[in-house]
């Protein structure tokens, strides 16, 4: 999940990782599911076509994760329930929208 950015031209940042770890994390999530999956370079092309403005962040503005932002990631990482992460993830979009709109009023005021 990324970070729609306020001042930024419909970019989304992905925190820190590279896109060896998510296509890893879609490969096991395939597998997992008993699902086929895409070899890496078609993936690759993929990713391309599709998410080119999607960029994968090499440092953060902000110099941490608040301890929400850091207790969901924890559960959505370990967790292997379907359900549970598709909730958790939910939890994130809604804690996200709260702390973007407070970007959004910030960078309005500069």
């Amino acid at each position: 999940i990324g970070d729609c950015i306020p001042n930024s031209a419909n970019e989304v940042h992905i925190s820190e990782c590279s896109k060896e770890s998510i296509y890893a994390q879609y490969v096991k999530d395939k597998e997992e599911n008993n699902e086929s999956y895409l070899s890496h370079s078609s993936f690759n092309r993929l990713w391309i076509r599709l998410f080119s403005n999607y960029k994968i962040r090499k440092w953060r503005q902000v110099g941490g994760k608040c301890n929400t932002c850091a207790l969901l990631d924890s559960i959505r990482s370990e967790t292997k329930n379907r359900e549970l992460k598709r909730r958790v993830t939910d939890f994130v979009l809604l804690h996200r929208s709260m702390y973007m709109n407070e970007r959004k009023a910030y960078y309005a005021r500069r």
